[in-house]
């Protein structure tokens, strides 16, 4: 696995393979750290534990003095921007003459000849942690110079080593993850992954069924928004008014009952209207429609309006609660509001269905 020390990227998982006597009962570990194209660290674990974990620390100033003196490889040519700024973690499992050989002062020699491997899988998790210690000039700023970070230091703790006696503290940030995206094109296949597939085709058509449900709620929604003209209206009529008709969100407020309305002003009133529509469901609960009036000329100032329904619904639909009713001379664009606020009912409130 490979890692950016500029970029902070990290790997999940590695594998790697060696050969080993798989009755071996000491298991030895060879962990080394490349930066760039030149070896620098290597040292070697006996972990007795199978669940055993292992921290390896590099140190800032360590990675630091390493790149001062590493700019050139073997060849003493100048390495690329691109692979000074690489670091190279590598993990191998030990076979037995391995294990009584090496020691970690004196680890094996890398590269290491691949005879007899097995493979193992070592999950690796990588973090980026830090001593800062606040300056005496000023308490807003943080400072690496007086503190570092001890071996000791672990995913569950921070070992701070400092100079002086100050005000300090630590600081986390854990790598994330890089996707590669090599491994999973290669590894897209159906049969592998048909949890994912399952998963994700059920989305699909969930969301494809909740887009169908709301396309279909728009369009009523637009239909609500259009204004119907009164079956009872004179093509002779020219003088309109716009009739708004709110029905309220109490429960049963809605009705299947014709609705009908006298409008009196101060020069005449108009006959007996039904508020319905041919095309549609009016009177709603939470509804607001809208209705084109044509009166022969003009009401004048109006006066009151009378409404009554026949009863006609079934069950619960019978009654019907109306919050409002605005009434809009289209010519003058004169409003009018009649705020009801009333049952319609023989069961609710004062048993009548007219007001």
């Amino acid at each position: 696995s490979s890692s950016s020390s500029s970029s902070s990227s990290s790997s999940s998982s590695s594998s790697s393979s060696s050969s080993s006597s798989s009755s071996s009962s000491q298991i030895g570990h060879d962990n080394f750290f490349s930066f760039g194209k030149v070896l620098d660290i290597n040292m070697t674990t006996n972990p007795n534990d199978p669940n055993y974990r292992y921290t390896f620390m590099l140190d800032n100033r360590q990675l630091m003095e390493l790149r001062s003196t590493q700019k050139y490889s073997e060849r003493f040519e100048l390495l690329q921007k691109s692979v000074a700024q690489t670091i190279y973690i590598g993990f191998r499992q030990l076979n037995q003459y391995e294990i009584n050989t090496y020691k970690n002062t004196s680890p094996p020699l890398i590269p290491y000849p691949y005879r007899d491997q097995i493979n193992n899988t070592a999950l690796s998790r990588w973090f980026l942690t830090s001593c800062l210690s606040g300056q005496v000039d000023s308490s807003k700023k943080w400072s690496t110079s007086k503190c570092r970070v001890g071996p000791k230091t672990t995913v569950q703790q921070t070992q701070c080593i400092c100079d002086e006696f100050s005000t300090f503290t630590s600081g986390w940030f854990e790598l994330p993850n890089s996707i590669d995206f090599n491994y999973v094109f290669a590894n897209i296949d159906f049969n592998k992954n048909p949890t994912l597939y399952a998963t994700e085709i059920s989305l699909c058509i969930m969301f494809l069924l909740i887009l169908i449900w709301a396309r279909r709620e728009d369009i009523k929604d637009i239909e609500k928004l259009t204004v119907t003209q009164l079956s009872e209206n004179n093509p002779d009529c020219e003088y309109f008014y716009e009739i708004i008709v709110s029905t309220g969100h109490r429960r049963c407020g809605g009705t299947d009952s014709k609705v009908c309305f006298i409008l009196s002003g101060q020069y005449g009133e108009t006959g007996c209207y039904v508020l319905q529509d041919p095309n549609r469901k009016v009177l709603c609960r939470g509804a607001t429609d809208r209705f084109l009036l044509a009166c022969p000329k003009p009401l004048g100032p109006l006066i009151y309006i009378r409404l009554w329904h026949d009863n006609s619904g079934v069950g619960d639909k019978a009654s019907w609660y109306c919050n409002y009713v605005g009434v809009v001379d289209l010519q003058t664009r004169e409003k009018s509001h009649f705020i009801v606020e009333s049952w319609f009912a023989v069961e609710e409130g004062d048993g009548q269905v007219n007001c």
